[in-house]
């Protein structure tokens, strides 16, 4: 699956309220966390030369994860792992601990993921690898301590690469890779807006909103 999604990443944004996992909360500084494809944790920085500067955090988290997203309520990670469909929960040191196995599809790959933005939830998105088109949407109840989850239809001719939710309206924005553009999506419908295509020279791997509410892309340049 390296080959559809090679970085998985994370933008810390917000105050963390409370934790009480046992695990050491991210500290909210609008910081870039990215886990790359040897499952390597990393920060990512822009240097003084407009570079990108990495921060090593754990050499393996020991487990593949593909969809992740930052939960700001106990500013911690949360990922699905796409052949076990373990969730897990990683703190700011890279410890890993398994929460149990979510009841989502296991013929689909889970590449694009993301925390609602008042913690309840972890929403991701299972696509067909083959045909590289978004079938259904998981939304992953992170509040009762049971994991269970709610399926929706997704068949929009998508294939998603990230989502993400925005700070202050809470809708979710997804980048669609067969157009190069994004859209937006309302939980528990089934409204799709596409938007324009983005013209850049990179295939965008993770998608995030800053502070402002500004949309910021990160990928790789296309071979």
């Amino acid at each position: 699956m390296e080959h559809i999604r090679i970085l998985h990443i994370i933008f810390i944004l917000g105050l963390a309220l409370s934790t009480t996992h046992g695990q050491t909360p991210f500290p909210c500084q609008g910081q870039v966390i990215v886990v790359q494809p040897d499952d390597a944790l990393i920060e990512l920085t822009i240097a003084s030369n407009n570079g990108l500067r990495t921060i090593p955090i754990d050499d393996n988290i020991g487990q593949q994860t593909l969809a992740m997203g930052f939960r700001r309520t106990d500013a911690l990670l949360y990922a699905i792992n796409p052949i076990s469909r373990a969730l897990y929960r990683i703190d700011a040191n890279g410890q890993l601990e398994t929460l149990g196995t979510v009841d989502v599809d296991p013929t689909l790959v889970y590449l694009a993921g993301d925390v609602t933005e008042d913690g309840s939830s972890f929403v991701v998105i299972g696509s067909d690898p083959d045909d590289r088109i978004d079938k259904k949407l998981f939304v992953i109840n992170l509040d009762n301590g049971n994991y269970d989850t709610e399926e929706f239809t997704f068949d929009r001719n998508t294939f998603s690469s990230d989502i993400t939710f925005h700070p202050v309206t809470g809708m979710m924005y997804g980048f669609d890779s067969s157009t190069r553009g994004f859209y937006t999506h309302v939980l528990g419908t089934t409204t799709i807006d596409l938007k324009e295509p983005v013209f850049i020279e990179h295939n965008v791997e993770g998608v995030y909103f800053d502070a402002f509410g500004m949309s910021i892309c990160l990928g790789l340049k296309r071979t």
